[in-house]
This record gives structure tokens, C-alpha cells and sequence, in this order.
């Protein structure tokens, strides 16, 4: 995990923000207000700092046991993290995304999420997602490579299918990350008629992530790579070359976007979320307007999640069992001997399609009751 230290920041600096977050609080009080999406943000300020930031082998058990359940760990109070290195912490997880030195556009990018925080936390999916991202937290972390990519993660879980494992939507996009059947298959997952590996939460979880590698490495920026994940690669490709022609005079095609090329040129989503012109070329206007915000949203959706885990000490998320089938099982017979639910098992195992006989070896994840999640150490992991 890459972080910065930042020793030019002192608490003048700390000082200097707080009186502009007071006044941010107050303006937005009147906007939101106005808006009708004001919900009494106004709690405190520190909800106004921008703290940016299936078959499963090994078992979904054993890796959330490994990395967030139950850890047992002694509070020390010389671990207390002062203002000023909490906004040391927040700034840390824009310049992931966005870049260590460029501060135009992480202040352009800190207004933007403002501007969609408050629908996106007032989102009622967004709310449910917050205990199945807890719930598959570790296979989050088993499978990113860096920080960027694990917030990224989760982000694009809550925006794309409100952290539902089934969600399918009006386009046949499905599963927690919402691939469709052309890219999920690109990226190795196995999509028939009785069996659809979008909706595995590790393989699609693994699918997201590679995803998002690939298009960091085409983009050379994590921005770019997460706005793609929502437009498609062609799209962004296109926003790009034109929002270069018109902004800065260069002329490049759209084969030539890319990170070697990008590289002398500062192109960031906070300048492109500004040309409505140039997005709604390639996007009808109802779509241009969830597009244009989309990397804001992800970030505001890990503002959510943060807050939700800075705000409670622990939380009971369902626990799952993987049970490998036997000769003679049936999927009744399954959820009878841990006692569980029929339609909840048929959710967490909804690559299992109707059309498919579960066999010998298979392996069949089964709700067994809830377990207590203490959320102090994925809270570390988020600088809280």
C-alpha cells in the first residue's frame, strides 16, 4: 500500500481547512436546502472532511476469518490519530487516485464528490451494500494489489449493484460488479445456462479487479480506469481525444490514448466531468448526467463506507458456511441441516442458475445465522 507523507502540512494548515470546511457547511446548508437533498450533514464537521480517501477456495469463512473477523486486539491510546495526521490520512487516499502533487485537481475533485455525497449516502441501496461489502471485505483485500484498488473495489460494489449479489440490470449486466456477458466472459468468468460466474463473489470480485489493473495500466491513472469501468474502454477513449482536441489543441486518436501518450498531458475526470459538450457527444443526456459523476459517486459511496465504520464499533453481518456436496445432497436437504433459509441460500449462490443439478465436490455457500464483525481493524485500513 503506497501512502505519502506530507511534512509541509501543519496545523496552520489544519487551521486553514477548518474554517473552510465551516464555511462549506454553511453553503451547503443553503444549496442542499434549495436542492431538497440536504439531510442535517451539518452534524459535525469532520462529516464535511473528505476522508477520501461462486465457488470459493479457500473458503469465503476462512478468508473473512483471516482478515476481519474477530481479530482480539488491545486499544492503545498512543495509537490516537491527531487532526492533523487524520488529514494527513484523508488527503493520502485522493493522491491514490488522483496524484500526490496536483492540487487543483484534488480540490477540484473534493467539491465535485460534495456536490453527489449527500444523494449517494441518502441512497437506500447504497445503505444496504454497506453489510455485504463488510461481509466479503476480505476477499476485497485478498485480491487488490494496492490501496487505490482496494477502495476502488469497493466504490464500484456499492455505485454499480448497491453491494447485491443478484443484481441484474435493465441492460443483462449482472452480479455485485455488474459485468455484462461479453466482457465477464473476456475476463475468464464461465457464463452458461447452469452456471453464471458474475454472480460468484470471489471470481467476480478477482474479474473487477483485473479489470480496473488493466485499464490503470492502459490510462496510466485511476480516474480514467475507474470512469472506464462504467462508460467502457472505447467510450473513455473517445471523451478523452476530444476533450484534448478542444481543451488543449492536441489531436490524437483514439488507439493513442493511452498512458505513454497521456502522460504530457494532464487529463484528469474532475476537468473532463466539467465538458458537458464533449460528454454528451458519445452519451445521451440521461446517461451523461450519472457518467459525468460516476468516479465522484465511487468516491462518495467510500466516504459512506468509511463514515459507517468510523461511526460504529462492530456489526452483524450473515455469516457463511462453504459446504462441499456429497453423493445424495439436495439443495433442500443442504439448507435443512444447518437449518438456514431456502431463497437466502439460493442468493449468496446465484451462479447456481435454475438450470443447473449441483454434484459431488461442489461447493455451496449456506447463511448460518450472524457473527459480530469488530470494525476496528478495517477501520486502520482506511486511516481511521
Amino acid at each position: 500500500m503506497t501512502s505519502y507523507d506530507r511534512p509541509e502540512k501543519g496545523k496552520g494548515a489544519w487551521e486553514r481547512f477548518k474554517g473552510k470546511a465551516k464555511k462549506a457547511v454553511a453553503i451547503g446548508m443553503i444549496v442542499g436546502a434549495s436542492l431538497g437533498v440536504y439531510e442535517g450533514v451539518s452534524n459535525h464537521d469532520k462529516q464535511w472532511k473528505f476522508e477520501y480517501l461462486n465457488e470459493v477456495t479457500p473458503s469465503v469463512h476462512e478468508v473473512l476469518e483471516e482478515h476481519v473477523y474477530e481479530r482480539e486486539e488491545v486499544y492503545d491510546e498512543s495509537t490516537e490519530v491527531s487532526e492533523v495526521e487524520q488529514y494527513e490520512k484523508e488527503y493520502t487516499i485522493i493522491d491514490s487516485f488522483v496524484g500526490e502533487d496536483n492540487t487543483d485537481q484534488k480540490n477540484r475533485l473534493e467539491e465535485q464528490i460534495e456536490g453527489v455525497y449527500g444523494a449517494v449516502k441518502n441512497n437506500t441501496g447504497v445503505q444496504k451494500s454497506i453489510k455485504g461489502v463488510i461481509r466479503d471485505y476480505g476477499i476485497i483485500e485478498d485480491v487488490s494489489e494496492n490501496e487505490a484498488e482496494e477502495k476502488a473495489l469497493v466504490g464500484v460494489r456499492m455505485i454499480e449493484s448497491s453491494g447485491r449479489i443478484n443484481a441484474v440490470s435493465h441492460t443483462g449486466n449482472a452480479g455485485p460488479y455488474q459485468f455484462g456477458e461479453w466482457i465477464g466472459k473476456e475476463y475468464g468468468l464461465e457464463i452458461k445456462d447452469d452456471v453464471d460466474e458474475r454472480y460468484d463473489i470471489r471470481k467476480s470480485t478477482e474479474a473487477a479487479a483485473e479489470y480496473l489493473r488493466d485499464m490503470k495500466e492502459r490510462y496510466g491513472r485511476w480516474d480514467l480506469a475507474v470512469l472506464s469501468y462504467h462508460q467502457g474502454e472505447s467510450n473513455v477513449n473517445r471523451i478523452v481525444s476530444d476533450y484534448l482536441e478542444e481543451n488543449k489543441g492536441v489531436s490524437i486518436s483514439n488507439g493513442q490514448v493511452r498512458s505513454d501518450v497521456l502522460e504530457d498531458y494532464d487529463v484528469s475526470v474532475s476537468d473532463i466531468s466539467d465538458d458537458e459538450e464533449v460528454l454528451s457527444r458519445h452519451m445521451n443526456l440521461e446517461y451523461a448526467l450519472t457518467g459525468r459523476n460516476y468516479f465522484q459517486k465511487v468516491l462518495a459511496g467510500v466516504k459512506v463506507f468509511e463514515n459507517f465504520i468510523q461511526e460504529n464499533d462492530s456489526v452483524r453481518v450473515t455469516n457463511l458456511d462453504t459446504y462441499s456436496v456429497e453423493s445424495g445432497d439436495t439443495m433442500l436437504g443442504i439448507v435443512n441441516k444447518f437449518n438456514s433459509d431456502i431463497d437466502e441460500t439460493k442468493y449468496f449462490n446465484s451462479n447456481i442458475t435454475e438450470h443447473s443439478t449441483i454434484y459431488p465436490g461442489m461447493d455451496i455457500l449456506v447463511p448460518n445465522g450472524e457473527r459480530e464483525v469488530c470494525l476496528r481493524n478495517l477501520g486502520e485500513k482506511f486511516g481511521i
